[in-house]
């Protein structure tokens, strides 16, 4: 997609042709993750970036562990 074209959508199929579509300023990637694999519809219109397994033990997250990280 090219910065400043439009994109259309089908947001209102009862509405009929041309009354059932939105147009929407393109203004940058979207950024999508998943612990599930996409569906191939998705996939095609994206880039997927496969992470690789890391394996090891890891404590639960719980939100005291990210008490450190919060502001202020």
């Amino acid at each position: 997609m090219k910065k400043g074209a439009n994109c259309s959508r089908v947001q209102y199929p009862d509405r009929g042709p041309f009354d059932d579509t939105e147009y929407y300023k393109i203004y940058g990637p979207t950024i999508i993750s998943s612990n599930e694999p996409l569906h191939k519809i998705l996939e095609n219109r994206c880039l997927p970036i496969i992470m690789p397994n890391h394996p090891g033990n890891y404590e639960n997250p719980r939100p005291e562990l990210g008490l450190e990280l919060k502001n202020g």
